[in-house]
């Protein structure tokens, strides 16, 4: 007796579930609800592309440490289960479209926050190596 009463409170929450679904698709959520699946997706592929960067940079610079990489590891693996919770809501012609989106927002990130492309100020290092060396008592390496 407990099981089927159990059993027709699953089958009666399905159908509200259901229910439910329909009158958000009719109300317009479940389109808005994709589109906002879509950007956080791009966004947070920006976030991978930007960690990227700073894991090269730092590297570069010979700055990079076990924290750094636990830090960025631990964005990554949270990026990739969203990735695996959400990827089957989006469209197919919106992961066609990503490529392109995730250039254009990039560009205008970096716009935005005034990054440019690393050039290295060699001729400024190269004076304030020897200076630096004398004043921390160390031999260090040229930059990347």
């Amino acid at each position: 007796m407990k099981r089927k009463i159990k059993q027709q409170r699953q089958y009666e929450q399905r159908r509200t579930n259901q229910a439910y679904r329909e009158l958000a698709h009719a109300g317009g959520y479940i389109d808005r609800a994709v589109k906002l699946v879509s950007l956080q997706y791009l966004v947070g592929s920006m976030v991978d592309v930007i960690g990227a960067e700073l894991e090269q940079t730092l590297e570069r610079a010979n700055l990079m440490n076990a924290k750094t990489i636990s830090i960025q590891n631990a964005l990554q693996k949270a990026t990739n289960e969203y990735y695996k919770f959400f990827g089957g809501v989006m469209k197919k012609d919106s992961v066609t479209d990503w490529a392109s989106d995730i250039e254009r927002l990039e560009a205008e990130l970096y716009k935005f926050a005034d990054i440019k492309e690393l050039r290295p100020k060699r001729k400024a290092m190269k004076e304030a190596k020897a200076i630096i060396e004398e004043k921390y008592g160390v031999k260090l390496e040229d930059l990347k």
